[in-house]
């Protein structure tokens, strides 16, 4: 049961606060869901005031308010759900000459519609009328108390509809038990709103909201699910942190792939930059060498020129031998009488051009000889030429080698590119299925938790049918003792009028 905690406020100071038309001052606010079980021996009214709650005031059929079902609606911002109890339980308790036994009586009807509002009553309102009609709607409070205890009166407000018919509704005697606490309900929003929010203020210094008499049954099952949570918990908590390591692990090895990707690459790096070092020194010593070759033809074309400069001396003394030989024809003719001097002059000139000739002779031997080492000097240059090329040859061959590598390198670091960022993905992928997996974790736990309440509430539906087979059968039992009652009072009247019948006989 509800238990009142050490320093409670004073239930006068609690009847001021409820009996205030002003609003609540120590209101927690409003409660999203309100319970109320009514309680009276008026239909009439009792029907008004569970209408008048619910908002049903301008439709009047609403005012017969059925039994043994509480009723909802969504009245001023809350889902407010009411309870009216029967009529017949006020009757019932005067027809009793010692309360405890029509208390008894009724304890089983007061636990089932006590159940019928789960989790709790906010608030009993035990409806009245007249100020000073009250001395039997006292016999509910007992009843009440009886069965549930003292405590359930800290949540009993006694509610007087409309105005009351005298000044000073505090004379009526069911406040004394009550607290003093009193509510007078008319029939608009504002009184309404008021009124919740003054039952939420009754509450506030309580250990719960709301009465209820199953406080062990709630510790148990809450002790239970609370031990069930924690182990499924424990083992979605070990699942976390093993999936927490799996992608630390991944995490690591996507560190070690990118170091050694940057050592590759760095490796690469330098595996170009000597490449395109011995490139740089391969043109260098091809420049060297069209350099040389350069000099050698240049030298070459020196040595052509200096050749035909002394072609062109030859040739030029062989013109003046000419022109000489050309005169000493000429002065043949003209000196016939100096024939003797003319043929020592010819025989000199005969010793003269034999001397020239064999001069001619070694010249153009040694013309020659220069004309062979020239050929031979070609050949060499040729050679050397050929040389040469076949070396620019392999130059290049091996420059389109390098590049053909450095191809095949750069196709093979897009290949690993490639496939690291596949790998990337594929991670991202993983990544993306564990939080899948850790996201279906949780949707199996919110799967669980319902399955859980729907157990819950088909074991309170069993509750319920297991109740209300009882109370069908107390019905029945209440029934037979009400024909067996009515019979004794047919039986008790049939004699009473039996012994009338035959008195004016007498």
């Amino acid at each position: 049961m509800a238990r009142r905690p050490a320093g409670r406020r004073d239930e006068t100071e609690m009847s001021l606060l409820l009996n205030n038309d002003d609003e609540a001052g120590y209101s927690r606010g409003s409660n999203e869901q309100l319970r109320f079980m009514v309680l009276g021996g008026d239909d009439a009214l009792m029907d008004k005031a569970c209408g008048t709650i619910l908002g049903e005031r301008e439709n009047s059929d609403a005012f017969t308010f059925g039994i043994l079902k509480p009723k909802t609606a969504h009245v001023c911002g809350r889902e407010v759900s009411v309870l009216k109890t029967p009529s017949y339980w006020l009757e019932h308790l005067k027809s009793y000459y010692i309360l405890s036994n029509g208390v008894k009586s009724l304890k089983n009807d007061l636990q089932y519609f006590e159940l019928l509002l789960f989790p709790g009553t906010n608030a009993f309102l035990l409806v009245n009328g007249d100020v000073k009609n009250s001395g039997s709607e006292y016999y509910l409070l007992k009843a009440l108390s009886g069965v549930f205890g003292k405590e359930v009166l800290d949540y009993c407000v006694v509610l007087f509809i409309d105005e009351t018919r005298h000044d000073d509704p505090r004379k009526n005697t069911c406040l004394k038990m009550c607290g003093g606490r009193y509510y007078i309900l008319q029939n608009t929003d504002e009184s309404l709103d008021l009124l919740f929010k003054k039952t939420g203020a009754m509450t506030q210094w309580k250990s719960s909201n709301f009465f209820t008499n199953n406080w062990e049954f709630f510790r148990k099952a809450e002790n239970y699910f609370e031990t069930e949570y924690k182990k499924k918990e424990n083992t979605l908590r070990i699942e976390l942190a093993e999936n927490k390591e799996s992608v630390e692990n991944l995490k690591k090895e996507i560190k070690d792939m990118k170091e050694l990707d940057a050592k590759k690459d760095t490796e690469f790096n330098e595996r170009i930059k000597d490449e395109l070092n011995k490139l740089a020194e391969s043109k260098d010593r091809e420049t060297k060498l069209r350099s040389e070759l350069a000099a050698l033809k240049s030298s070459e074309n020196q040595m052509k020129e200096k050749l035909k400069q002394e072609m062109i001396i030859h040739e030029d003394r062989e013109k003046q031998l000419r022109t000489e030989l050309a005169a000493l024809k000429s002065n043949e003719n003209q000196k016939e009488e100096n024939f003797q001097k003319l043929k020592e002059e010819m025989i000199i000139h005969e010793d003269r051009e034999t001397k020239l000739r064999s001069e001619l002779a070694a010249l153009k031997s040694s013309e020659n000889q220069t004309k062979e080492k020239l050929k031979q000097e070609m050949i060499i240059h040729k050679d050397r030429e050929k040389q040469l090329c076949t070396e620019l040859d392999a130059l290049k061959s091996s420059e389109n080698q390098s590049k053909e590598k450095l191809k095949q390198e750069m196709i093979i670091y897009k290949d690993r590119e490639r496939h690291l960022k596949d790998d990337k993905i594929k991670l991202q992928r993983d990544k993306e299925k564990l939080q899948r997996e850790v996201e279906q974790l949780k949707d199996n736990k919110k799967q669980e938790r319902k399955t859980y309440e729907s157990k819950k509430k088909s074991c309170m539906r069993k509750r319920e049918n297991w109740i209300e087979e009882s109370r069908n059968w107390i019905k029945e039992r209440d029934l037979d003792e009400r024909e067996k009652q009515l019979e004794i009072r047919e039986r008790e009247k049939a004699r009473l009028q039996g012994d009338v019948e035959t008195a004016p006989e007498e």
